[in-house]
């Protein structure tokens, strides 16, 4: 299926990578060869140090610019450190309707993609009946790791603007309290090579460039701060198209992002990703169409805007008609304070795929229901304009267009399978109406159930 014919962005310089120019690849015959065109950042797979983590002595509070930790030895002005608390999760009863009466690993703020008794998709590894553990009792399964500090999804990166006693006060205020109780703690990002630990590059961009055939991503921002792309293609991919991993302050702006090689669930093909904490980035202005997901928010955003873009076309290479999750800020547990304003999409969701995502605002958003290059008879699955997976919490709505003025027939306003108490709460559904056409799908989970808000 050959979509996407946007105006290509004028560029001085193109660089190849060796995945060359094959769309959609050929799963079965391709050798994985993990090398991306561009890296911003001090090395390839960086991380925060955790030998220099602190625990808070109070609670952060939500709106402050300090926290007080119990030793800020080590600690300086200039510096970007990572705040993070731990889920708290415990199993907790599921809503009415979810298959086997399960529980989910879930706190208060974080819902985790496992189950007991296991379930179809979810993360848990092997689980055994005493708790989300892998095969080897008492270890959390790896997912619990794979884009974040271990259990610790909620999160946000800072830069020190001073530091007196232990007292660390921060250039920006905190997006959400950090507990105590919840273990929270400040971290450092050190030059620790050989523990694979990297201080932050600051201050480095990329512009003007067209850019194909990226493996393991093709432009990446890893333990990059002030740094941006400006004006630059990205095409023929695998992976993500850009990504921006344990970064601070990144800019994405007026960059034209389509045609992944390999249009797939799993990783293959993300427009955008953001991970491993990635905070008050800005993504603006740009066209992202013909690939898996626009963009993906995987334990990470925090105070992030996703503004003015168009993005579309959205597709799984496997199942066509399937309609891709748009414009969102999920994937993986732990994304929260993001603001989507002034954009175009098929859709916007939040996805339960690897756990939640919370206090999302979208407002004065363009929702059409449509992808550009898929006839409305084409599309088999999941076809709405905004949908909100379970664990989907505190989301605003405001002035946001929803569908096209005329070309709503046959449209339901929220999902005819849903059932709800008198209260409007304890919906459930079924997983057998996937051909709806709804301009509202709220706490549904399409790995388990229709609708389980």
């Amino acid at each position: 299926m050959k979509k996407t014919n946007g105006a290509k962005a004028r560029t001085s310089t193109v660089v190849s990578g060796t995945l060359g120019l094959l769309t959609p690849i050929d799963p079965t015959t391709y050798s994985y060869d993990a090398q991306p065109i561009i890296v911003v950042g001090p090395t390839r797979w960086p991380s925060p140090d955790n030998s220099t983590s602190q625990n808070l002595t109070a609670d952060g509070q939500k709106g402050v610019f300090s926290v007080t930790i119990a030793n800020a030895s080590g600690y300086a002005a200039g510096q970007f450190v990572l705040l993070d608390e731990t889920s708290g999760a415990s199993w907790q009863a599921t809503p009415a309707g979810f298959p086997g009466s399960a529980q989910v690993w879930q706190g208060d703020r974080v819902a985790w993609n496992m189950h007991l008794p296991t379930q179809a998709g979810d993360d848990n590894g092997n689980s055994n009946s005493s708790g989300p553990y892998d095969s080897t009792p008492g270890v959390l399964p790896a997912a619990m790791s794979w884009f974040s500090r271990t259990n610790r999804p909620a999160n946000e990166i800072k830069e020190i603007a001073s530091v007196s006693g232990n007292t660390i006060t921060f250039t920006t205020p905190l997006a959400i309290v950090y507990r105590t109780s919840h273990q929270a703690q400040l971290t450092r990002y050190t030059q620790s090579q050989s523990a694979g630990n990297s201080i932050h590059v600051t201050n480095a961009g990329v512009e003007n460039l067209s850019t194909y055939g990226g493996g393991d991503g093709e432009v990446r921002f890893e333990n990059a701060a002030y740094s941006w792309a400006k004006s630059v293609e990205v095409t023929q991919w695998l992976g993500e198209g850009f990504a921006v991993n344990g970064s601070f302050r990144v800019e994405i702006r007026e960059s034209y992002v389509h045609t992944g090689s390999w249009p797939e669930p799993g990783g293959a093909g993300y427009m955008i990703s953001l991970a491993n904490g990635s905070s008050e980035v800005l993504i603006e202005n740009n066209i992202l169409i013909d690939a898996c997901k626009e963009m993906v928010f995987r334990s990470s955003g925090t105070g992030s805007v996703v503004a003015y873009n168009y993005a579309d076309d959205s597709w799984d290479f496997d199942t066509p008609g399937w309609v891709e999750v748009g414009l969102n800020a999920s994937h993986m547990a732990g994304p929260h304070h993001v603001l989507f304003e002034g954009n175009y999409s098929q859709n916007i969701d939040s996805d339960y795929t690897h756990g939640n995502a919370i206090y999302l605002t979208f407002f004065r958003n363009w929702l059409s229901g449509q992808r550009r290059d898929f006839p409305d008879s084409t599309n088999g699955g999941n076809v709405r304009t905004i949908g909100l997976a379970y664990g989907s919490w505190w989301d605003s709505f405001i002035g946001n267009v929803l569908g096209r003025s005329g070309l709503m027939s046959g449209w339901s306003y929220t999902d005819p399978a849903m059932s709800c108490d008198a209260s409007g709460n304890n919906c459930t559904g079924n997983n057998a109406n996937w051909g709806d056409e709804v301009i509202w799908k709220i706490g549904y989970d399409p790995d388990k159930v229709g609708n389980a808000s």
